[in-house]
């Protein structure tokens, strides 16, 4: 196991490089819904990456692996274009309000400027800023002098932010007004089975009234059954995303996904 282990990790330190230069990795884009007329708001962009000797490469190992070889602005770079690319697609095919959104480790604002990477790929692509959202986890969040300044320039560059995986860390809602964040995604582990769960939906009741608020909008992840969807609309959340709406998918079959719920799209649109 300890070899297999250490064969795994040689290969990606070894190939990752190669795959962002050569283009083998691959971006698919997970659609967010509004839960209320079931029609697209957004899709997540998310790397994935198939290894001809060791198969599918679990997406937080790319990330650390990035970090570990100083790759980070590089890979980040190479989901952007591919954000940016399917953000023209969407304008081609009528859909020019629904947003793409980009994960960001805070620890990569210590390694590179975030705004000046991200305005430079827009601007390549003819893509506004407002487009594109930029999703950073919760710890950024813990010490804000640290990310402050990053994510100023991200907001005044046009970019919108928001904070993943939120509830799972200790975040303070002083920190959450002075960074202006726009969107909370909500960890899906207070989404799952939330239809038989008292104290999870307590729990996102306290979270709607919060983001009402500060003029947040929730995003609610992990979201696979009727029930579930259905308990959230009813505690008063409007968007969605997971397995009920659509997997994380190539280009093209997220386009064809999004011609089968064109009409409700365009509505939002």
């Amino acid at each position: 196991a300890l070899k297999n282990r250490l064969d795994y990790e040689r290969a990606l330190d070894r190939d990752l490089a190669a795959a962002i230069e050569n283009g083998s990795l691959e971006v698919h884009f997970q659609p967010q819904v509004d839960m209320l007329r079931e029609s697209a708001t957004g899709f997540e962009a998310l790397v994935r990456w198939w290894h001809p000797e060791i198969g599918a490469v679990a997406p937080p190992d790319i990330v650390r692996t990035a970090a570990k070889l100083q790759l980070s602005e590089q890979l980040t770079g190479y989901v952007a274009d591919r954000a940016c690319r399917f953000s023209v697609a969407l304008d081609a095919a009528g859909h020019a309000g629904t947003t793409v959104s980009v994960n960001m480790s805070p620890a990569e604002f210590e390694v590179y400027d975030p705004a000046r990477l991200l305005k430079g790929i827009a601007a390549r692509h003819h893509v506004d800023p407002a487009r594109i959202e930029v999703e950073i986890t919760e710890d950024a969040i813990l010490d804000p002098r640290k990310v402050e300044r990053a994510l100023a320039a991200l907001r005044n560059a046009g970019f919108r932010l928001a904070v993943d995986d939120f509830g799972m860390g200790h975040s303070s809602l002083a920190h959450l007004i002075s960074l202006k964040i726009d969107r909370l995604k909500v960890d899906r582990h207070f989404v799952t089975n939330i239809s038989n769960n008292v104290h999870s939906q307590a729990l996102v009741a306290a979270l709607v009234s919060v983001g009402r608020a500060l003029d947040m909008e929730l995003v609610l992840e992990g979201v696979e059954t009727t029930g579930d969807a259905e308990t959230l609309r009813a505690l008063g959340c409007r968007t969605g995303q997971g397995w009920l709406y659509g997997k994380a998918m190539a280009p093209t079959e997220a386009m064809e996904w999004l011609k089968r719920h064109s009409g409700k799209a365009r509505a939002v649109a």
